[in-house]
């Protein structure tokens, strides 16, 4: 958790020093907007990658499973939670490029499916040992929505990503997955 703060801290330093060295402009270039949002993007998206399809998701899975050990996590997801809505909150911070308004929309909707999708980990990281299915009740449902939700999200903010950026001929470098 120690190196996601520390990573979190170093884009939202990144993305301030962006926006500080405008020259004293309202907004962005676009080539700064994009070097922005992509930080925003992998702060975000590298937690929510782990969380709901990655190893810490196998991990809360099989502790899912045994019905124990829930509260072990609330801590984590409300960290991340707080960390997720310091980025929204300097991303919201800084005025996009006129031309950027999808973009930018595109990006906050990512955002808040991720905060969504960690709201009902953190849910979950609530339950008692040994929780009834009663008690468990629609989580389950509702996380695969959310997590359907953050992909589709995610799909939508990198095609919005690259159109900006061949719009204003900024080459995105891509790294494998």
């Amino acid at each position: 958790m120690k190196k996601l703060n520390r990573l979190v801290s170093i884009c939202l330093l990144a993305f301030l020093a962006a926006a500080c060295s405008s020259g004293g402009r309202s907004t962005m270039t676009a080539e700064e907007y994009l070097e922005q949002n992509i930080s925003v993007w992998n702060s975000a998206s590298t937690p929510a990658v782990r969380w709901l399809g990655g190893d810490r998701a196998e991990e809360f899975s099989k502790v899912l499973q045994t019905r124990k050990g829930m509260s072990r996590y609330q801590p984590q997801f409300a960290g991340l939670r707080r960390e997720l809505a310091a980025n929204t909150t300097v991303t919201q911070a800084f005025p996009p490029p006129e031309d950027a308004a999808a973009l930018h929309a595109s990006m906050l909707d990512y955002l808040k499916s991720v905060d969504a999708a960690f709201a009902k980990l953190e849910e979950m990281g609530k339950l008692p040992d040994g929780y009834s299915d009663q008690q468990f009740g629609s989580l389950g449902t509702d996380m695969e929505r959310l997590i359907g939700d953050v992909d589709s999200k995610a799909i939508a903010w990198n095609a919005a990503q690259k159109a900006y950026a061949k719009q204003h001929g900024v080459t995105l470098r891509e790294t494998g997955g």
